[in-house]
């Protein structure tokens, strides 16, 4: 009794080999495809957190630090809102947010 090779069905080979795209039949690898759609999702999300956290967070904790150091004299009244107008009290009362965040936070770490 021989046995022969018997051949799989057409309908059981995977449609896809070698991961590539079928549709642009470019050589584009699919994982490459995705790996830079994850990036960009990722870098969005990355972009609105800093903002929220830099943009609204650090500024109202640098805002009243700022006023209370400048006797009241910075910022300006007029500029309440984070980065409003021309100067850049906006990014002054930030940094001092952050860095007030930071050296709490490091007192905290060494209790």
């Amino acid at each position: 009794m021989s046995l022969r090779h018997v051949e799989r069905p057409k309908a059981l080979e995977p449609m896809v080999t070698n991961r590539v795209c079928p549709v642009a039949k470019t050589g584009v690898n699919m994982e490459d495809v995705l790996s830079e759609i994850a990036k960009g999702v990722f870098r969005a999300i990355g972009y609105i957190l800093a903002d929220v956290f830099y943009g609204t967070v650090c500024y109202w904790i640098g805002w009243p630090i700022c006023k209370l150091i400048t006797a009241g004299e910075y910022p300006k009244d007029k500029q309440a809102v984070y980065f409003e107008g021309e100067s850049s009290s906006g990014y002054w009362c930030s940094a001092i947010g952050l860095i007030t965040i930071i050296l709490v936070a490091l007192y905290l770490i060494m209790q």
